[in-house]
């Protein structure tokens, strides 16, 4: 599972050799959620974000964190 492009602009796509289902999740580096969306949707809007280091977990049905890292966005 890949989320590209880091950094990104104005959208990350999550890729993956293996259909996903769950949740991605945004946090900024203060822990605070930004953003959250189910992951059969392959993109993430980040144009609203200031840009900045973002942490973000991909979460499935149950509740199992499948990965995460951290992203940049930059405008």
């Amino acid at each position: 599972m890949q989320l590209l492009p880091n950094p990104a602009n104005t959208q990350l796509t999550i890729s993956s050799v293996k259909p996903l289902s769950g949740t991605f999740v945004l946090y900024d580096v203060f822990g605070k959620e930004v953003a959250r969306q189910l992951v059969n949707s392959t993109s993430v809007k980040t144009e609203n974000l200031p840009s900045g280091i973002y942490l973000y977990q991909i979460i499935n049905p149950q509740n199992q964190i499948l990965q995460l890292g951290k992203v940049s966005i930059v405008h």
